[in-house]
């Protein structure tokens, strides 16, 4: 699911509501840019179980608790984008611990 397209329009609901209704068969989920979208709903992408590629970059409300809830979730992400985002050495701990199938990883522009 591409979201990126309605990014001005992307809310938390939205995103909530799409991780748990679809949460067994979703295997693609791009928020890139969707800067209205928060580390509340971000936690829920955790429950899709099956999704193999995420970008996030752009979204500011990334945090060690929110990377955390996703990995422990997604086991067969693949593909991670969170680049241009915010973040502390926490992401990265946990990014090291969780995330070990991960076959792209991009934190280009990345500050924190």
């Amino acid at each position: 699911i591409d979201l990126q397209r309605i990014k001005d329009r992307t809310t938390d609901t939205l995103v909530a509501n799409l991780a748990h209704k679809f949460r067994s068969f979703l295997c693609n989920l791009n928020l890139r840019d969707c800067v209205r979208v928060t580390s509340s709903s971000l936690r829920y992408i955790g429950e899709c179980r099956n999704l193999q590629e995420l970008s996030l970059s752009g979204i500011k409300q990334i945090n060690a608790d929110v990377v955390n809830d996703i990995g422990l979730g997604c086991k067969n992400l693949l593909y991670l984008n969170i680049a241009k985002c915010n973040f502390d050495d926490g992401v990265l701990r946990v990014l090291a611990r969780h995330y070990v199938n991960i076959q792209y990883l991009s934190l280009a522009g990345c500050t924190g």
